[in-house]
Formats: structure tokens, C-alpha cells, sequence
């Protein structure tokens, strides 16, 4: 639900682990987005990441919460994700692979949802709602990859650019409510390309 869902790149490819100006060890971030917050508790989305490099490896830390409203359905999502940085050749191009592991939890609040067979034909509402969850929070393992190729076409740094593609939810995670095991996420994939010209 970001609108700006490149400032989140941990989230966006695991392999944008620890890509960031080498004068640095470490970068931290955050992002937020509220949508329809004029009817009722309307959407909201909140991030954070924390990642860093030593060497040809980087690490990162990643969060991610969705929260709609008056409904209190919230998806979260907390991983680590680990990169391998590749110069090639000897030039300013760069190689990088990586894996994100983590956990979704989704929760929901049925006492905030109104059923239609709660509505009488008087016109009141019947607080009960008869409807009956297995759960009301789900917890599942998540597994994503990614790569992206970094480059350098001008000598003099005016012109550089990455590439990058990503697979989120490998495992294909169960995510029902009621135990439906055809229920599942969908597999992600997610293709970027940038160009930057100073």
C-alpha cells in the first residue's frame, strides 16, 4: 500500500541489502501511508528497515505493517535478509545476490465487522453475528529471494543504474482464517530498473 514503495528497498528486493553510498557502514529508514482516513479509521501502512554492510556481505532488518481501519484486519510482517556483494571485474559494476527470512502474522477483530444477517427487518442490528472463526490470527513462515545488477556507464559517475528482480512468498504460505488449505499467499514478483544521470 505504498505509494512510494522505493524508499522501502529491503522490502522491495532483498537484494537491495546494504546498496547504499560507501562512505557509510549503516542505513535506517521509514516510510508511512494513510489512505480514506475520512470515512472512519481509514488505511494505514507503516514500514522501517534497518540494514549494513562488512565486507562482500550486507545484512538488513525489515518491517511492515498494514492496518485497515475499522475492520482491524492487520497484516505484519518482520524479516532478515542476507546479501552477498559481487564487484565484476574491475570496473564499477556490481552483482548482488540474497535471501529474506521472516514471519506474516494476520489479524482480525470480528467484533468490529457487521454481517448481513445481522440486520433485522425492523431496521436494528442484532449485535450477535453468529459468524464463527477458527482463528482470528494467522502466523507463517515467509521466504523471499532476490538479485540486482548495479551499474556504471560513465567514467566520470554521471550515469549510473540498477536492475533488479524479486520472488516474495516462495513457500506459497497458508494465510485462511478457517484452516482452507487452498487459501494462500501468491508468489510476488517484483522486476525494477533505474537510471540515474547527475
Amino acid at each position: 500500500h505504498f505509494s512510494q514503495y522505493q524508499n522501502h528497498p529491503v522490502y522491495l528486493n532483498p537484494a537491495y541489502t546494504g546498496v547504499f553510498d560507501t562512505t557509510y557502514q549503516y542505513r535506517a529508514g521509514g516510510i508511512y501511508r494513510n489512505q480514506w482516513s475520512a470515512i472512519g479509521q481509514g488505511f494505514n501502512s507503516y514500514g522501517a528497515f534497518l540494514d549494513g554492510r562488512a565486507g562482500e556481505l550486507a545484512w538488513g532488518l525489515q518491517f511492515t505493517q498494514n492496518d485497515a481501519g475499522d475492520a482491524s484486519i492487520k497484516h505484519t510482517y518482520a524479516g532478515f535478509s542476507l546479501a552477498l556483494h559481487k564487484r565484476l571485474g574491475e570496473g564499477r559494476n556490481l552483482l548482488v545476490a540474497a535471501g529474506q527470512v521472516g514471519f506474516v502474522q494476520k489479524r482480525i477483530d470480528p467484533e468490529q465487522l457487521t454481517f448481513d444477517s445481522q440486520y433485522n427487518s425492523n431496521g436494528t442490528i442484532d449485535p450477535v453475528s453468529g459468524e464463527s472463526f477458527v482463528n482470528t490470527s494467522v502466523m507463517m513462515p515467509d521466504i523471499n529471494i532476490g538479485v540486482a545488477y548495479l551499474f556504471q556507464i560513465s567514467e566520470l559517475d554521471k550515469i549510473d543504474g540498477m536492475l533488479g528482480i524479486s520472488f516474495a512468498h516462495l513457500t506459497r504460505p497458508k494465510s485462511s482464517f478457517f484452516q482452507d488449505e487452498t487459501i494462500r499467499y501468491p508468489m510476488r514478483t517484483s522486476v525494477t530498473a533505474g537510471v540515474n544521470y547527475q
